[in-house]
């Protein structure tokens, strides 16, 4: 009597297909996660930056001057326009300078790398996108 075997398994081929596939939408799912995460810390990073600039606004037609560097964004809590200096979205302070070269202030975030002067975001070149 003949003994019929039916393989009912995968092959290699077919499970290292499969394992292929599935790592390349993984690393597509990752990808965009990771994109989407920095569009949304730059999207809150252009909100803080405004609602400073404000401030900043506020402080000067009120005292007729922006508070310099040494003051710095403290004095905005001091004199009572913010209850907070905020932080950037990587939880760093901002550089605040007034004077500065070709404005009367900037607000500087250090950007993702706090090391690199590459991803640096100063709200005048910043916030005119």
């Amino acid at each position: 009597m003949p003994i019929h075997r039916h393989s009912r398994g995968f092959s290699l081929l077919e499970m290292m297909l499969v394992l292929l596939i599935m790592s390349t939408l993984v690393t597509i799912v990752v990808v965009n996660i990771n994109g989407a995460a920095r569009r949304a810390k730059i999207s809150m990073l252009k909100t803080t930056m405004g609602q400073l600039e404000n401030q900043l606004k506020e402080y000067e037609f009120t005292k007729g001057a922006f508070p310099t560097s040494e003051e710095g964004l403290i004095i905005l809590v001091e004199e009572g326009y913010l209850e907070r200096v905020p932080k950037d979205p990587w939880e760093r302070d901002f550089q605040y300078y007034s004077p500065a070269l070709a404005h009367p202030y900037e607000i500087i975030s250090l950007g993702p790398d706090p090391d690199s002067d590459e991803d640096d975001m100063i709200n005048w070149e910043f916030l005119e996108d």
